[in-house]
């Protein structure tokens, strides 16, 4: 049997979070002279101290310049996206200027890949949204980026002659590398002074936009600035038939500051994140593999004086197809990857409010092992129980079987992050 070391532990063995910062911003000063003159003016306070997103802001500006090689290696343990990722950090438009800017335009983005059947559901709702001039919402756009989908997703939105089957669509496309880089690229083509995200597995009604538009209109009022985005209320769903008869649940609850599967952010707001345009976007990308990179951007923007306001009237309705044996090996996947970026979350922003959220914890070190029973409960020990409870129509139950599973597979990947990066 064995016992997996504790994050906290491996912490703790290791030098002080700040250290590997300091250590790249000592190597930025000493590359500052092969930059422009313009960009090491703005970057040339030695004596100063810097922040973690100041080191963060400055490495996608290090993308011009000649020894941008070196200063990857020096940033060890947090790559940036492959190199075929496209839109890239430093190389990369910034899409429309203040000037291109509608007011009471509201811009939905939405990245998808590989999901044509509930997204033609997505953005057929959306077609028939209420408008809300009174609120500021006098017209929309939907943003969709295919992110290299292989199902034929672009062909079916560009139409028959190039026709929209969406009038309120606007597709772009870019080679596959994730949903950070497409919601970038998204927001980089947005005209719309806020900025929606939703998933493209998530159906909304037709008051979802006017609902958002109400919330930040009262909280701009109350508040005199634009400090506030709205965030509404998604309901897990399997029904595909019919997703919005769904009722609300406890398990549908969320206590996260900011996640990118229904939220409305001005995008002023957004764009005051530490990352700008024309070094990618405000979604940073570090994270290319799955999760945490709404959590990380909700963490720059609290610490920028963001605030919440909870919108449920605008509904959306998240579909989940039930689960299957043979989805099993890609959710395990996905939870390895959570765990390694939960890791670069971390070390990002060492702080106790991301340390609990990311459960590096002595405490949920402990409590999973004991829930898997110090792993002797897995996906091989529970596969003729789950086998069993999908055939009778218990999907549910096999799901929350495996959640003590799922969260192993993540800690075990944090665990080795921490090895690796150690």
């Amino acid at each position: 049997m064995t016992v997996l070391r504790s994050p906290m532990l491996c912490m703790l063995q290791s030098n002080s979070n700040y250290s590997h910062y300091n250590k790249l911003k000592t190597e930025i000063v000493a590359l500052l002279p092969k930059c422009s003159s313009s960009r090491a003016g703005r970057h040339s306070r030695v004596g100063a101290a810097w922040s973690l997103t100041e080191v963060t802001t400055f490495r996608g500006q290090l993308g011009r310049c000649s020894r941008k090689e070196h200063a990857r290696q020096v940033y060890k343990g947090l790559p940036r996206a492959s190199a075929d990722s496209q839109p890239r950090a430093g190389s990369v438009s910034t899409g429309c200027s203040p000037a291109d800017v509608v007011e009471g335009c509201w811009s939905v983005v939405i990245p998808t890949y590989n999901r044509l059947p509930i997204l033609n559901k997505c953005l057929q709702a959306l077609e028939g949204q209420r408008l809300s001039a009174e609120h500021g919402l006098s017209e929309y756009e939907v943003v969709v980026v295919d992110d290299g989908s292989t199902d034929g997703t672009v062909e079916a939105l560009s139409g028959v002659e190039g026709a929209m089957p969406f009038s309120k669509v606007k597709l772009f496309k870019q080679q596959h590398a994730g949903a950070t880089e497409a919601r970038n690229l998204g927001i980089r083509k947005a005209k719309g002074s806020v900025i929606v995200f939703i998933d493209s597995d998530m159906v909304v009604t037709d008051t979802f936009l006017s609902s958002h538009a109400k919330a930040l209109h009262e909280s701009r009022r109350n508040a005199e600035d634009d400090s506030a985005f709205s965030y509404g209320r998604v309901v897990n769903t399997a029904n595909f038939e019919e997703p919005t008869s769904e009722p609300f649940k406890l398990t549908d609850y969320s206590a996260a500051f900011f996640a990118t599967g229904n939220v409305a952010i001005p995008r002023s707001r957004l764009l005051n994140c530490g990352i700008s345009l024309e070094h990618g976007g405000p979604f940073d990308a570090l994270f290319s593999e799955y999760g945490w990179e709404d959590l990380e951007l909700g963490e720059r923007l609290r610490q920028r004086g963001a605030r919440i306001v909870q919108c449920p009237q605008a509904v959306g309705f998240h579909y989940h197809p039930a689960f299957t044996l043979e989805q099993l090996p890609a959710r395990l996947d996905q939870e390895a990857q959570r765990g390694r970026n939960a890791v670069k979350f971390f070390r990002l922003h060492p702080n106790l409010n991301v340390r609990l959220m990311c459960q590096l914890t002595w405490f949920h070190q402990g409590l999973w092992q004991l829930l898997t029973l110090f792993g002797l409960v897995n996906e091989h020990s529970l596969r003729p129980v789950l086998k069993y409870l999908v055939a009778h129509g218990k999907a549910e139950v096999a799901e929350a079987l495996l959640s003590p599973v799922y969260n192993s597979h993540y800690m075990r990947a944090m665990e080795q992050e921490l090895q690796k990066r150690g």
